[in-house]
């Protein structure tokens, strides 16, 4: 009995371009394995969001079921979001500023030209990283929950 399933599908140029061009680069051997892979990242990531639901979301609201007083305001967590992100720009700005004073300040003397020669196949490898970093908006709004989600349960851990 046959263990595949021939599929049609259609995909938007942008997405269509990228799948062949992992084949063209030599990444994959053909356009089923890039659509497989990409089936089995999804699926793995599907299955880390059902655990961290069942394994620390369900406890901390059971917690919070169990022992309403141990819940802090929706004001208390922006807060705390509002301070770690300008801490975290601070870090930014005096992490930059220190490299830039550490530095020396030189200037190449190799010819613009020689740096405009990058490789075909380095700029291909940075077009596909920089499309696999852009995550869809969908994406984003269930990390930022999640991020939300975590920080809240560390507060109700850490509060006596």
């Amino acid at each position: 009995m046959r263990t595949t399933q021939q599929m049609s599908m259609t995909l938007p140029n942008e997405m269509a371009d990228a799948v062949k061009s992992k084949v063209k680069t030599g990444e994959y051997a053909s356009e089923s394995e890039v659509i497989r892979d990409g089936l089995r990242v999804l699926m793995a990531r599907d299955r880390a969001v059902e655990a961290w639901l069942h394994n620390q979301v369900s406890p901390a609201y059971d917690a919070l079921q169990a022992d309403p007083s141990r819940a802090i305001t929706v004001d208390a967590v922006r807060a705390r979001q509002a301070s770690e992100l300008a801490k975290s720009r601070r870090t930014v700005v005096s992490n930059s500023v220190r490299r830039l004073n550490d530095s020396s300040l030189s200037f190449s003397t190799t010819p613009p030209s020689r740096h405009l020669q990058t490789p075909l196949h380095a700029i291909q490898k940075r077009s596909s990283a920089t499309a696999r970093a852009s995550a869809p908006s969908r994406i984003a709004g269930r990390c930022a929950m999640m991020s939300v989600l975590d920080s809240a349960q560390q507060i109700i851990e850490s509060e006596p």
